[in-house]
């Protein structure tokens, strides 16, 4: 329902009013409404709270029986089955089942008639589909192994007599009543005689965990071994995870423990497992909300409410909220209902509803005692004791949500670029990758991770969202899209976890952001902005990745990408032979050790060769990284052995010179070496890297081939070329970024604008990025990850270094994108829900100076002191710019914008360096013409206020 429709519908009741209802009371509500027949005002009311809290179980269960009630078992069926599964011992979901299967009604229904006549055929086959509790008397013995015989002959009504109880309902049952009672030699052997069966029910398996947690002689060791195994075959079960991460706290392992409870927090937001299993101020209390409340916008039907014995809400209090919670009771309903119900993944699945005691303030009310308040702080800090021990400080402040795989474009753009047919075809593609990592085993790669399709201007993708259409063309209008994307997540216990955009720049624009350096960009184009949620857009709150496709109307290149991510992400490691993981094991060892079996290979500008080295040491040896000179030449067309040997690495790094009229990329000379050698020879062009093939749509062995030859490019590329990442109106015969995408690379990584980096120690701006960046990497961050965090490193160092982020560092955190998979892994099997962490309401407070001249024709005075020191630094570092021109510019803390723009102008930062801002910048500014080329040289050089030389920057 529209915001709209349901403030008419508020103002047209008569007895309208708002309402707060804490959770018993809500539940009372429901059950008051489905004893009253009222099954469509059960089914939106149940809906309304499951919008807040998508893992409230019981009211999940009261959901359920609503579509009941209306006739739709089929439905309900499902629903039901996922409860059982999450909760096993769920006694009342368990036996709702047993009726809905069986279509008997129900011995002392309180929860109303839920035996409406059902199509036996349809519903037969619905559960015969479901291939699940159907044969073998499944749930009848489930039945019994919680309740025993006791009740047995007056629940003829579930169909319970005693030749429907399979051989391992009795033993289960005994070993559960041992386990209460204490007798726990008896209750081991019954468990073990159960367990033989291996029924498809989880309960076997909770019962064992909880022998394991009765008795104090079983090694950590065996009862995690166990835990685990029990948690890859039932990773939705609830006691199972709990269990788990019960052993892994013990074990020292806070990092996964605390990731396990809070996916059980959000999967049962009320703590009905827990509390069943640990008690009510169980230790991990703190993860679970300490009161959940809604407020109620209409009036609950008289019948309803004479049947609780509540008062009718007061008719003065008109409810006028535009609050996006569905309508409760009203007669305006949706055409389709089923439209906007929850699938039982998002009722069962959907996670971290739950507001840890982190994310927000808690009402510690229901609490009795002062001790019992001081558990809950000992739990935190026990939990963070752990954290630092195991090197992962501020464990206690990330955010517990489930990340969400955000898929992102512009309906609009993909059809003015390539015609309806082929928006269509990006469209279902699309689709396909969202299914493919939605569908994913929870214990495989993408472990905790769900996916959605979202196009701002699409009202269907919009509509469970309630978020408003976006016209086309609005990149700000976009990101706020985006914003209210991540709001409405957070109503399900979700977040944004990564996006991709899915479109270049003429479907889903670049941000224009202003240029905080005096060189030829007029701005910086980025996708930062698309990553944060408010207008500070220097450090992204989630990784971006966006797939360009090239100027042109063919779909294909972003058809081809999209299917090879899908591909990428619907692989399962496990699924291969054991001796086929053996042998790339043997060889991923080998590779490194063989001839040319280098994992990556560095290229670089021989000028720069002590900085690339640097950068290019946590995944690569010296001996790995070229330069140019003496590789690539000069007027001349490069030969294969004129360029490094790209088909045997997977990871790429060039610190290359790039131009924003050039599709190639050049070396320069180091005049300090040689002065015969050519100053900017041609290092790498477009049709220097091999293209071997495509991703078809069939899965055939020639399909295979064409996988395996088009990853002979590097999976990852980073490169620090200016204008490395400049796709505007370029095919991909232009653009060496587009090439190595369309070669395979998984991701690439690489400037829209001039871009800066050392030329030795200590590493600034793209090199400093870059270093970051491969460490990240190498340690098994996703890539998308791994970049941002770079840029958090690089942020947090400068800050340290010289306490603000002064022009070269603002350009370099906001000019690099990522193109490509922002999930890709330079180790697929490395989890990727280990590799990404977001803060709660994580509050990057960055400080900037503007170092820009205030207009073109004033300058700063400059001594000739300092001048005479300025060309003695460039005879030593720079000879090739000596005869450069020379301008001059001071820092300054607050900038109005005289003549230019710049960040610090426009966002006017609140934070008070650490050190005020004294420095004076001399830029330097050279063109040399080649081969109908205009190379533009800049040379940055800061001074301190005594005139000495602090940083010396150069454009790549």
């Amino acid at each position: 329902m529209t915001q709209t429709t349901m403030y008419k519908t508020c103002l047209s009741s008569s007895k309208s009013a708002s309402r707060s209802l804490g959770r018993q009371q809500y539940l009372s509500l429901l059950r008051a409404s489905l004893a009253s027949k009222r099954f469509r005002y059960a089914r939106d009311a149940a809906l309304n709270w499951l919008g807040s809290f998508p893992g409230d179980l019981q009211v999940g269960l009261h959901y359920a029986k609503s579509l009941i009630g209306e006739g739709h078992p089929q439905l309900a069926l499902p629903i039901i089955e996922g409860l059982c599964i999450a909760d096993p011992e769920f006694n009342e979901a368990i036996v709702t089942l047993q009726r809905v299967i069986l279509n008997t009604p129900a011995a002392n229904n309180k929860s109303g008639d839920i035996n409406r006549k059902i199509n036996d055929a349809h519903l037969t086959s619905t559960i015969a589909s479901q291939n699940l509790f159907v044969h073998n008397n499944i749930v009848p013995t489930w039945i019994y192994a919680l309740n025993g015989p006791r009740n047995l002959s007056k629940q003829n009504s579930l169909g319970l007599v005693y030749k429907d109880i399979a051989a391992w309902g009795q033993p289960l049952w005994q070993a559960r009543r041992g386990i209460k009672k204490g007798q726990l030699e008896q209750a081991e052997e019954k468990i073990l005689s159960a367990l033989g069966t291996d029924p498809p029910t989880p309960i076997i398996q909770v019962t064992h965990l909880e022998y394991l947690d009765a008795i104090d002689d079983t090694p950590l060791p065996a009862k995690l071994s166990i835990a685990n195994h029990y948690h890859r075959a039932w990773p939705a079960c609830l006691p199972i995870t709990l269990y788990l991460a019960h052993w892994m706290m013990d074990s020292g392992d806070a990092d996964s423990a605390v990731n396990l409870l809070h996916q059980v927090a959000a999967r049962d937001v009320s703590g009905q497992v827990v509390m069943r299993m640990w008690g009510v101020h169980h230790p991990y209390i703190s993860l679970w909300p300490a009161q959940l409340d809604l407020m109620l916008y209409e009036s609950i039907p008289a019948e309803i409410a004479n049947r609780l014995g509540w008062n009718l809400l007061p008719d003065r209090a008109t409810a006028q909220s535009t609050t996006t919670r569905s309508s409760v009771g009203s007669s305006n309903v949706l055409p389709d209902f089923l439209a906007e119900e929850l699938t039982v993944e998002e009722i069962n699945t959907a996670v971290s509803a739950a507001k840890a005691v982190h994310n927000e303030p808690h009402d510690l009310s229901i609490l009795k005692t002062t001790a019992e308040i001081e558990v809950l702080k000992s739990v935190k800090e026990e939990i963070e004791r752990l954290a630092k021990r195991i090197n992962h400080p501020g464990l206690t402040s990330l955010d517990g949500r489930y990340p969400i795989y955000v898929v992102f474009s512009v309906r609009e753009g993909l059809e003015n670029k390539y015609g309806e047919p082929g928006a269509n075809l990006i469209i279902t593609e699309m689709i396909k990758l969202v299914d493919s990592l939605d569908n994913k085993s929870i214990d495989g790669s993408q472990q905790g991770w769900g996916a959605r399709i979202f196009i701002p201007d699409d009202p269907l993708t919009l509509k469970p969202f309630n978020i408003k259409p976006v016209k086309q063309g609005d990149p700000w209008k976009y990101k706020l899209a985006i914003r209210d994307l991540d709001d409405a997540l957070a109503k399900r216990g979700e977040m944004i976890g990564a996006l991709l955009i899915v479109g270049g720049p003429e479907v889903v624009p670049f941000h224009h952001l202003p240029n905080p350096i005096d060189d030829p960009d007029d701005y910086v184009a980025s996708d930062n902005p698309y990553g944060t949620r408010d207008e500070n857009y220097f450090i992204p709150e989630w990784p971006i990745g966006r797939l360009p496709g090239g100027r042109g109307t063919d779909p294909n290149l972003l058809i081809n990408s999209l299917r090879r991510i899908q591909e990428y992400h619907s692989f399962d490691p496990k699924s291969e032979p054991w001796y086929r993981r053996w042998l790339k094991k043997l060889l991923s060892w080998l590779r490194p050790r063989l001839p040319n079996g280098s994992k990556s290979v560095g290229y670089s500008a021989a000028v720069w060769r002590q900085a690339s080295q640097s950068v290019f040491s946590p995944i690569g040896a010296p001996r790995d990284l070229f330069t140019s000179p003496p590789l690539g030449i000069n007027g001349n067309i490069p030969q294969a052995e004129d360029i490094p040997p790209l088909s045997h690495a997977r990871l790429g790094y060039f610190n290359l010179h790039g131009l924003v009229d050039a599709p190639e990329w050049y070396g320069q000379s180091d005049l300090l070496e040689s002065l015969d050698e050519p100053e900017f020879p041609i290092a790498l062009r477009p049709q220097d890297i091999p293209l071997n093939g495509h991703i078809s749509t069939k899965k055939t062995g020639e399909e295979k081939a064409n996988t395996t030859r088009a990853a002979s490019v590097p999976r990852v590329v980073f490169s620090e070329a200016c204008y490395g990442a400049n796709i505007m109106g370029k095919t991909i015969e232009e653009a060496l970024s587009l090439m190595f995408l369309t070669a395979g690379s998984s991701a690439f990584m690489g400037s829209t604008s001039m871009s800066y980096g050392s030329i030795s120690a200590p590493l600034i701006a793209a090199d400093l990025l870059g270093h970051a960046f491969w460490r990240y990497l190498r340690d098994g961050v996703i890539a998308g990850e791994a970049l941002r965090q770079a840029k958090i490193y690089l942020a947090q160092e400068m800050h340290s270094r010289q306490g603000y982020l002064d022009g070269e560092d603002q350009k370099t955190l906001i000019s690099f994108v990522f193109y490509g998979d922002p999930l890709a892994q330079f180790r697929p099997s490395e989890s990727i829900r280990k590799s990404i962490s977001r803060i709660v309401d994580s509050k990057n407070e960055i400080t900037t100076i503007c170092d820009r001249s205030i207009d073109p024709t004033s300058q700063v005075n400059i001594s000739l002191d300092e001048i005479d020191y300025v060309k003695r630094v460039v005879a030593e570092y720079l000879p090739g710019m000596s005869d450069a021109q020379l301008t001059c510019a001071s820092e300054r803390a607050v900038c109005h914008a005289d003549g230019h723009v710049c960040p610090t102008s426009q966002l006017q930062s609140k934070g008070e360096s650490a050190k005020k801002p004294t420095r004076k910048v001399v830029t330097l500014r050279k063109q040399v013409k080649k081969d109908q080329h205009l190379h533009n040289q800049y040379a940055r050089i800061t001074l301190d206020e005594s005139g000495k030389l602090v940083k010396l920057v150069v454009s790549r």
